[in-house]
């Protein structure tokens, strides 16, 4: 079992990046089988510095109140719906000694993970945990009145031409009525389609104020180029008129 273990710790990142601890090297660190609880230390430390907040996954409607309360948000701004979820029948109860296996293998990510976690609990505190209560249920309120209004379903299998498609039929996933409700789509939309939908809207904003700014660079050119030759029919001038006047005896 400990040999086993090893070699798990051990083992390359498939594709390079899918291994233990995701989350500190998605931050960018270097994990690595030997690393000590120093350099984990420093890295959480580090992580600290840098976000003033850190949204805890199975507290999101928690985290998202207190992000509401940082950026001066509104509740329409933090609805979201849950992505990404595999379905209730592959949601598999697993063993102790599993958890404990998991546990070991992503043991400097379980400290990142209770840092933060410590951190949101210590924030919750501070907002003030009956006044947290309110501000989650007019959220989730506001969830359900979009979820209604915008004739959402929760769906496991997709057409496979469809728009809603998730990558895996392992997960749960939404079909709408009104595709032409941008902020309906926009919550319903996977995360593939969203992300290319944003790069789209981008692009072509981008492609917009390039086009803007060309045009702009031009009219600037062509007051220069306006401004020269005025400048040169007012000196052409000059040297004529100087060119004409009696010399003096």
């Amino acid at each position: 079992m400990e040999f086993y273990f090893q070699k798990q710790q051990n083992a390359k990142r498939v594709y390079g990046n899918f291994g233990p601890n995701m989350m500190l090297f998605d931050m960018g660190y270097e994990i690595h089988a030997n690393i000590t609880a120093e350099e984990i230390r420093r890295a959480i430390d580090r992580a600290d510095e840098l976000f003033e907040l850190v949204l805890i996954a199975e507290k999101m409607d928690e985290s998202l109140i207190l992000l509401k309360e940082l950026l001066c948000w509104d509740y329409a701004d933090v609805v979201f719906f849950t992505k990404n979820a595999r379905t209730d029948t592959m949601k598999k109860e697993l063993a102790p000694s599993s958890i404990e296996k998991i546990r070991r293998l992503q043991s400097a990510d379980i400290l990142l993970y209770d840092h933060f976690l410590a951190k949101h609990k210590e924030a919750v505190v501070r907002y003030g945990e009956k006044k947290m209560a309110a501000e989650v249920s007019i959220l989730r309120a506001l969830r359900q009145e979009i979820f209604d209004e915008c004739g959402i379903r929760i769906v496991n299998k997709f057409d496979r031409k469809s728009i809603f498609k998730e990558y895996s039929n392992q997960v749960n996933g939404y079909i709408l009525d009104d595709k032409a409700n941008l902020n309906c789509l926009s919550l319903t939309l996977p995360e593939l389609q969203l992300i290319n939908k944003v790069r789209r809207c981008q692009k072509e904003r981008i492609a917009n104020e390039t086009a803007e700014n060309k045009e702009k660079l031009i009219e600037i050119q062509e007051l220069i180029d306006q401004g020269k030759h005025s400048k040169q029919k007012a000196v052409a001038s000059e040297v004529s008129e100087s060119s004409t006047e009696p010399k003096k005896t």
